[in-house]
């Protein structure tokens, strides 16, 4: 798939399989967290959560991927990412399915 055009957005952009591995991130998203996009590809998204949050995202991810739908996430609950400095930061996140041949990523 070609994630050029998430290349530009103004905000962090992930694109992660069913399972939570990280597929694509753009360059904001670098920013954000502070890692390279190397260090981010192929790990669980769960990286970027906080570890007290981890198993909980987990269940929930996995809720999501059982029916996949536009929608903000974590709506009346405080959510954090995790910065590569271990800085957390609060964050605003929304889903939405990407349908690739016959799998469904999400963008994040």
């Amino acid at each position: 798939m070609d994630y050029q055009i998430l290349e530009f957005m103004p905000d962090a952009v992930i694109v992660s399989s069913q399972d939570g591995s990280m597929l694509y991130v753009n360059a904001m998203t670098e920013k954000l967290f502070g890692y390279e996009r190397g260090e981010m590809i192929g790990r669980p998204i769960e990286a970027l959560v906080p570890p007290r949050f981890r198993a909980m995202h987990q269940v929930q991810r996995q809720g999501y991927s059982a029916a996949p739908h536009v929608r903000p996430m974590g709506t009346d609950l405080e959510l954090y990412g995790l910065k590569k400095n271990g800085e957390e930061f609060p964050a605003d996140i929304a889903l939405a399915p990407l349908r690739v041949g016959s799998e469904t990523l999400v963008a994040e």
